[in-house]
């Protein structure tokens, strides 16, 4: 967080990049440990598809907001067994999309490879 006004955030930088509006409350989280764990979850999945071979055909912004869509909803979850719950289908979307990668390399046809 940059700057604030009257209770709202009103501006936000990453060190790198620099976000400002009229609130930008809605998007930010407080820092804290439960954030952090939540972070480092996500991370650990996008690290994952990015990592894997073949990555390069894979859907990154769309795999990226639903990774991003589970993060908020972890960091917005107060009840800790609820946030088990939200961590338990992050980590069942990432098995997903690797198992799907996995899967797709051994495609053939006519015992012809269809991916390198």
């Amino acid at each position: 967080m940059k700057e604030t006004e009257e209770n709202r955030i009103t501006s936000v930088t990453s060190g790198h990049l620099q976000m400002g509006g009229h609130d930008l409350s809605d998007r930010c989280f407080e820092i804290n440990m439960r954030t952090k764990i939540a972070s480092d979850n996500v991370q650990y999945w996008n690290r994952q598809f990015h990592d894997t071979k073949g990555s390069n055909a894979l859907n990154h912004p769309d795999l990226n907001r639903a990774l991003i869509e589970r993060w908020v909803a972890i960091c917005e979850e107060k009840n800790d067994e609820k946030r088990q719950v939200l961590y338990d289908k992050l980590s069942e979307f990432g098995r997903a999309v690797l198992e799907k990668i996995r899967d797709a390399r051994f495609q053939e046809v006519e015992g012809v490879s269809v991916f390198r």
